[in-house]
């Protein structure tokens, strides 16, 4: 059995080591032979070090050769001062990681802040009290990144660089209040917000942004991102401030401008849902992706039923020529209720309580593709109480 194994090519070896972890690949492979240590140490390897114990992170810092690492993602959730311990193994880490491209900082007390000149992707997350060093890399690595994503959109504004290989820009809300007094931020504008993504000068063809920050006013701008109209093709857009609602007229004649623009994901609080209205404006676009996931309060659909809303969503246009299905359902908070009109699977539920949750939702998902849809691969989590009845969703 051995041999045959010995005798695969490097080829499937490499496919093999693609569904393992870099501890499973050194735990089971490394020393056999002469040979598969020279495949293992030949490999690309992506070292992520989130969950994970000390012994394992220590088994994997003896092993790896820095000359075949291209991604590393730290994180301090389950190990602390990762990213300490894995300098004190490579000081020279720099010119040690020569081929090393992505490197990530998940809620880290510390970073990285001399990076190789090949890192073209970073990724700042949750890591809030380091917010000089990150703006320090960000500016080092400025000519090379192709992607970059931070938490807060106030670091752009200290960053007076320009970034002319940067296409895709990811700017997320966690810890975005943390991060605005400590920068000691006050109240600013999205009108700001877009100038200082245009100072980047760079040429964005992918931009997600996630707001939930109560310090940004004129918030109706967010929209406007005609100044990247010459090369946008992917947004993703998250803007749930404020108790506003948006109205669809606004949102269209923002997003008409974008010419380029080919896949549109966006989460929203909106006046009302009308599919067909969305159907005229996506035929005027060259949009083939379309993702969404719109708020409504229970004052705003006034008598609306969730059937009801879901009938424009019903044409020829959303079921036959797209296949663009979408579900309904409502949600309650803290004695307040607001209604969810989503696109599936992409907003489905991954956790299931399905005693007390609706499940499958109410949808415009045809009968033959229902189980497909709801039960083969989008459900992560399931709970289930036994000493409930279960009885299937009556709408």
């Amino acid at each position: 059995m051995s041999s045959r194994f010995e005798s695969f090519s490097i080829e499937i070896l490499y496919e093999i080591f693609d569904y393992l972890s870099s501890y499973d690949i050194f735990h089971a492979f490394i020393n056999l032979n002469h040979r598969l240590n020279n495949i293992i140490n030949s490999y690309p390897l992506k070292v992520d070090l989130r969950k994970i114990s000390r012994l394992k992170f220590d088994y994997i810092c003896y092993y790896l050769q820095p000359e075949q690492v291209i991604s590393l993602i730290f994180s301090d959730d389950d190990m602390g001062d990762q990213v300490i311990v894995f300098y004190r193994y490579f000081p020279h880490f720099k010119y040690q990681f020569i081929h090393l491209r992505s490197i990530k900082f998940i809620r880290t007390d510390d970073i990285l802040s001399d990076l190789p000149y090949s890192v073209s992707a970073l990724t700042f997350q949750g890591c809030i009290y380091v917010s000089q060093l990150i703006i320090n890399t960000i500016i080092k690595q400025a000519k090379s990144l192709t992607y970059l994503k931070v938490d807060c959109i106030h670091l752009l504004q200290l960053i007076d660089t320009k970034f002319p290989s940067l296409t895709c820009l990811n700017i997320g809300h966690v810890g975005i209040r943390i991060f605005c007094c400590l920068l000691k931020r006050n109240e600013s504008s999205f009108n700001d917000f877009h100038l200082w993504i245009k100072k980047l000068c760079s040429p964005i063809n992918h931009l997600t942004i996630s707001i939930e920050n109560q310090n940004l006013t004129d918030y109706y701008s967010i929209l406007n991102f005609d100044y990247l109209s010459h090369c946008l093709t992917d947004l993703t857009l998250i803007c749930l401030i404020n108790k506003t609602y948006f109205s669809l007229e606004l949102i269209q004649y923002y997003l008409i401008k974008l010419s380029n623009l080919k896949s549109l994901t966006i989460v929203i609080t909106l006046d009302l849902i009308d599919g067909k209205q969305w159907e005229e404006f996506l035929r005027k676009t060259q949009i083939v992706k379309f993702n969404f996931k719109f708020v409504l309060s229970n004052n705003v659909i006034c008598n609306q039923n969730q059937s009801t809303l879901l009938d424009s969503f019903r044409s020829s246009f959303w079921l036959e020529e797209k296949h663009w299905y979408v579900a309904c359902n409502k949600h309650y908070c803290n004695q307040h209720s607001e209604i969810y009109v989503y696109s599936i699977p992409q907003f489905l539920p991954k956790c299931i309580n399905y005693t007390k949750d609706h499940y499958p939702p109410l949808s415009t998902v045809p009968s033959d593709v229902e189980q497909h849809i709801f039960y083969s691969r989008h459900i992560e989590h399931l709970y289930l109480k036994f000493n409930k009845p279960i009885f299937p969703p009556n709408y």
